[in-house]
């Protein structure tokens, strides 16, 4: 059975939970995501 998102990807630039969360969705369900932080503070939940 193939993924529901398989063959499609998407670029995080978020920063506050609500966007890791829905990266972490698409993924779960099969998406390839990018993500892309700030080199100087990272993302603010680590």
């Amino acid at each position: 059975m193939q993924a529901a998102f398989a063959g499609v990807k998407a670029l995080d630039v978020s920063r506050l939970l609500p966007g890791p969360f829905c990266s972490m969705l698409l993924a779960d369900f099969g998406a390839e995501v990018i993500k892309v932080e700030d080199p100087d503070g990272g993302d603010y939940l680590r």
